[in-house]
């Protein structure tokens, strides 16, 4: 994929040791990117001079998740990077950086290895496979939120369709 004059998007859905790691091989790997970077506003100290050159946006957008997402998806990023290091914590964005609408979908892992979405299911199913030598309960608390939040999305499908159908019939 070239990278010439093209945005993306980190969401760092890890915590800032790791995230500094991921920052730095997404900038390795694809130089001329220009970045926005998604992160918890606590992160900021530790994230230091990794969000340097960046376009960093810290904690919560105003408004409710489905704008967000809309608001995510409006801005037409060509690479969306999100990371699955396993930390209970940062769920929603994970399942953010999937409804991104960008071109291109990176996962960093707990190894800080990388795997593009766009090449099938082999690599959810090596995701899958780690996620279930966890154990049920930690599965459980990882995807609590981001199981309510693809119900908010469906649910935000469901209304724009709904929309779109009664503009038709107004109009027609």
């Amino acid at each position: 994929m070239q990278d010439d004059g093209r945005c993306g998007v980190v969401f760092l859905t890890a915590p800032p040791d790791e995230g500094r790691a991921i920052l730095a091989s997404v900038r390795g790997r694809f130089p001329q990117v220009r970045w926005t970077v998604y992160f918890r506003a606590s992160d900021r100290s530790a994230l230091g001079d990794a969000l340097a050159g960046t376009e960093p946006i810290s904690d919560k957008p105003a408004g409710s998740r489905i704008d967000f997402v809309q608001s995510i998806r409006q801005r037409r990023f060509d690479l969306a990077i999100f990371a699955w290091t396993g930390h209970t914590d940062h769920n929603r964005m994970k399942l953010v950086g999937l409804l991104s609408g960008a071109r291109h979908r990176i996962v960093y892992d707990h190894d800080i290895e990388s795997f593009d979405l766009d090449d099938g299911v082999l690599v959810w199913l090596r995701h899958v496979a780690w996620r279930l030598s966890l154990g049920v309960r930690p599965i459980l608390a990882m995807y609590k939120w981001t199981l309510g939040l693809a119900v908010a999305q469906c649910r935000f499908w469901l209304r724009s369709a709904a929309r779109r159908r009664g503009a038709t019939t107004r109009t027609g």
